[in-house]
């Protein structure tokens, strides 16, 4: 039935702050994203982070306890089920960095590093996870660390190129 909720394929470049996504087995994420809930019994799932870290082991990561609930297109197109409001610090390079929390109607839900699955990393082990996107380009952690690349010739060698 196309009226009722339901995922679509998107193009990352159209995925927005504020949009539930659902990422599969082995796919990359495509921005900064909270993660509600995931296919695994604990609400556990596992990435790698070579690309951000150079690590090829995998972390685990956990869904933030008051969105776990969110399992499905229907629970997160529910007005009612789907109503909280997540508090962010402004984007910050650190990586290790990440200041924020969930707040539904009953209670207020810590976020950290823990709970996130960070744009650049990939799922691994894990049928699927269902998040909400906090960042989007510019402002996603990978982004904000990928500093200009430093020149490998020395100061006294560019002044003299010009002369020589």
């Amino acid at each position: 039935d196309a009226s009722s909720p339901h995922w679509r394929r998107t193009p990352w470049e159209d995925v927005r702050v504020g949009d539930f996504v659902k990422i599969m087995n082995e796919e990359n994420f495509p921005a900064d994203i909270l993660i509600c809930a995931t296919s695994e019994e604990e609400n556990v799932c596992f990435v790698e982070t070579k690309n951000l870290d150079g690590e090829t082991n995998l972390k685990s990561r956990n869904a933030v306890q008051g969105l776990t609930h969110l399992r499905n297109a229907e629970a997160c197109a529910n007005r009612e089920s789907a109503r909280f409001e997540i508090e962010l610090d402004r984007p910050d390079p650190n990586m290790y960095k990440l200041n924020g929390a969930v707040i539904t109607s009953h209670d207020k839900h810590p976020i950290d590093l823990q709970t996130v699955l960070l744009r650049g990393t990939v799922l691994k082990n894990t049928k699927w996870v269902i998040g909400i996107v906090m960042f989007t380009g510019e402002d996603t952690k990978i982004v904000l660390n990928a500093g200009g690349t430093p020149s490998k010739r020395s100061k006294v060698e560019r002044q003299m190129n010009p002369m020589v």
